[in-house]
């Protein structure tokens, strides 16, 4: 009887319903794989206003260098329409190149740009998420980095999403915030694999050390904050997250 009882606790089958529970490691390495979401800006009006602008600044310079330097004679108001193509120019660099730029959100962070020409901010490089009028802003050391929601209202969503897991304590945004932006939906960007992060020239978050070769450096699976294999410390330093039993 004894036995019986035995074999029927080993051949014991799991409840109904009951699935696995997949463990998600705390450290990554520069060997895994690495994944991100593309998103593609809707079209504006503004954009097309600063196309507008960047085009008069290509002709006003054009007639400008023409009349100034090569006529026979220099044009008396030349230089005023030089001038105002450097200010067209400029007013396209420094508000209007961004438009339309491709979002990429994922394992490393927040990536704006187009092809290989991509600037990621990792998510323990993003000091607070906010609102701003018709914008989400995310607040680094450096220049703070601005999504347009109507024009890139997936890749807000997303990054709000993945925000909220990573960086809790970061986000400032109430419940009504959320629900505002909305979460990401399903199929919402392109799904694409990301080479994993450069660490030339990086350093160990806790311990300070040159972070010379790939092999040795961990990352933390939950902000992206970089160590030694030598130097993890029990918690992120970073995001607190619990790395090491």
């Amino acid at each position: 009887m004894a036995y019986g009882k035995a074999m029927a606790r080993r051949t014991k089958k799991p409840r109904s319903g009951s699935t696995p529970v997949k463990k998600v490691r705390a450290l990554r390495r520069l060997n895994d794989d690495f994944v991100e979401r593309r998103f593609e800006g809707e079209a504006e009006t503004s954009q097309y206003v600063w196309v507008v602008a960047l085009n008069l600044g290509a002709i006003c310079l054009g007639a400008g260098v023409w009349g100034q330097f090569f006529a026979e004679a220099p044009i008396g108001y030349s230089h005023y329409v030089l001038a105002a193509g450097v200010v067209f120019v400029c007013v396209y660099l420094l508000f209007g190149s961004s438009e339309g730029s491709t979002l990429y959100v994922g394992d490393l962070g927040v990536g704006f740009g187009r092809e290989d020409k991509v600037e990621r901010t990792r998510w323990y490089e993003i000091n607070s998420v906010m609102l701003a009028p018709g914008l989400l802003k995310l607040v680094t050391d450096g220049k703070p980095l601005t999504v347009s929601i109507k024009q890139h209202g997936a890749a807000a969503r997303r990054i709000v999403n993945e925000a909220l897991k990573r960086l809790p304590d970061r986000v400032q945004l109430d419940d009504e915030d959320v629900h505002r932006i909305g979460r990401p939906k399903v199929g919402e960007g392109e799904r694409v694999d990301v080479d994993p992060p450069q660490v030339t020239n990086e350093r160990c978050s806790a311990t300070d050390k040159p972070l010379t070769f790939e092999k040795d450096v961990r990352m933390c699976n939950r902000c992206g904050a970089l160590y030694h294999s030598a130097g993890v410390p029990s918690r992120c330093k970073q995001c607190g997250k619990k790395l090491k039993k």
